[in-house]
């Protein structure tokens, strides 16, 4: 999947996007992540020169996404955390 696919599907509120082993989220997924629902997620800030971008990205193994997040449904990328949450911050 290329960057651009990853970033577009991260603008939804929680995106976790399958790389090997780890599942990632980037940007706005992110965010929701660490500030919202306290996870605790070393950040990896990446420019990307194709798109002349900063973008922030993390993850973890994805053997514990059940663990760590029981309501995520499988999708075709990875995982997707179907819920509202309030952005305006």
């Amino acid at each position: 999947m290329e960057i651009e696919q990853r970033l577009a599907l991260s603008e939804n509120p929680i995106n976790f996007l399958r790389e090997g082993l780890f599942l990632k989220t980037y940007n706005q997924s992110f965010y929701v992540m660490t500030q919202l629902l306290g996870f605790n997620i070393k950040p990896i800030i990446k420019h990307i020169k194709k798109l002349d971008q900063i973008i922030v990205c993390g993850g973890f193994p994805a053997n514990i996404i059940n663990k760590r997040c029981p309501k995520a449904v499988s999708t075709v990328y990875g995982y997707e955390l179907l819920d509202d949450y309030d952005l305006s911050g």
